[in-house]
């Protein structure tokens, strides 16, 4: 079975997520990982290793791994689940939520939020069980 136009498309998407992400942190220098109690190396350590994970995820998802496929969404769900509490958190702290990095972080959200809908699609999900068979003969 040929993989689905929508598990390239969101393949694709999650790693503009990651992009979008990289561009936030190095032109607005701001990265949950960035905190004056943090040095500065434990937090591009930080941000290197979870980078690596992130794209170990994606290319097994690639692969047609649907553990890696849910690992993403549950990753999704909590980065939604805890977004407004960092918001309100910043916000508290004088942080202008409608600046460029939230402007960023909100275009992120929406890319892998777009991705998910692309990986779980009823062609993307036969496509997944598809392979889950295959791999068990």
């Amino acid at each position: 079975m040929e993989r689905p136009i929508q598990v390239k498309e969101g393949i694709i998407l999650l790693y503009a997520t990651l992009a979008i992400g990289f561009l936030r942190n190095v032109f607005f220098k701001y990265s949950p990982t960035l905190n004056e109690d943090v040095p500065q190396w434990a937090a591009i350590l930080m941000s290197v290793v979870l980078l690596a994970i992130f794209i170990y995820l994606i290319v097994k998802s690639f692969n047609g791994k649907n553990w890696a496929r849910l690992i993403l969404l549950i990753i999704f769900i909590l980065t939604i689940l805890f977004t407004p509490i960092i918001i309100f958190t910043l916000i508290k702290i004088g942080v202008n939520f409608l600046g460029m990095p939230f402007i960023f972080l909100y275009i992120q959200i929406l890319v892998n939020l777009i991705a998910m809908i692309f990986l779980f699609h009823p062609t993307s999900n036969a496509w997944f069980r598809y392979n889950k068979e295959i791999s068990k003969s």
